[in-house]
């Protein structure tokens, strides 16, 4: 995920960078003011954007209404000291108001929620050691004791955790149990043979379905369609 922190005060900057870079966020962008923000050549690769008020130049407000055409994929979380300034704070692409001064709790919670809607950045705790983001795992499998994720870069990861219980945690993250031993993700699925009782992945897999899993899948994939449809309009 790309974060763009956008405020006229450094120490504010250096202030969300700190909780950011703690809570495992790499690529942190810093504008000084909002003018800079909406020239950025980087400005329709980020993900989501603290942006304050109160600046010299555009104010943050003026600066969402640009993004909402310079970038309506980019997720605002607006940060200010003035309550008062919430009602004009609100936009399809407004994700959160943070009152300053801001907590770490909250940064924490902003940054959930903005990888949730991109989905594809949804931190997946694997181990204590090991976490991966929701877009790259494309399958995960029961092996005896052990489940294991199936990563887009042909790698393998090792895990204690039932497959029942990754299922049960991954629902409603673009996951769906097609057998006893197998969850896919959707993202990935590429065509259902029904005859075969198969699933093509994107990556050249073949998946066996259950029978009494198919009727969950469909469910699944409507409901994955749906929540794309709305994370465009969102945007």
């Amino acid at each position: 995920m790309i974060i763009g922190i956008c405020d006229d005060q450094s120490d504010a900057r250096d202030h969300l960078k700190k909780y950011c870079c703690k809570l495992g966020c790499q690529d942190i962008l810093m504008y000084p003011s909002g003018e800079e923000l909406l020239h950025s050549p980087e400005l329709t690769s980020l993900d989501l954007v603290f942006l304050d008020i109160y600046m010299e130049g555009i104010n943050g407000i003026e600066v969402k209404e640009r993004l909402e055409r310079l970038s309506p994929a980019t997720l605002i979380a607006f940060c200010s000291a003035h309550q008062e300034r919430m009602i004009d704070a609100f936009g399809w692409n407004v994700l959160s108001f943070l009152s300053k001064p801001i907590e770490e709790s909250s940064v924490k919670k902003c940054i959930e929620h903005a990888a949730y809607i991109k989905r594809d950045f949804y931190p997946i705790e694997i181990n204590k050691d090991d976490i991966l983001a929701c877009g790259d795992v494309v399958y995960l499998q029961a092996e005896q004791k052990y489940t294991v994720f199936y990563t887009t870069d042909g790698m393998s990861h090792l895990t204690r955790k039932s497959l029942k219980n990754w299922a049960r945690e991954l629902n409603g993250l673009g996951f769906c149990q097609v057998s006893r031993s197998t969850v896919i993700n959707l993202k990935y699925l590429k065509k259902i043979i029904y005859d075969d009782k198969k699933l093509l992945l994107a990556c050249g897999v073949p998946i066996s379905i259950s029978r009494n899993f198919q009727e969950l899948l469909l469910e699944q994939l409507d409901l994955y369609n749906l929540h794309d449809i709305r994370r465009v309009y969102h945007s």
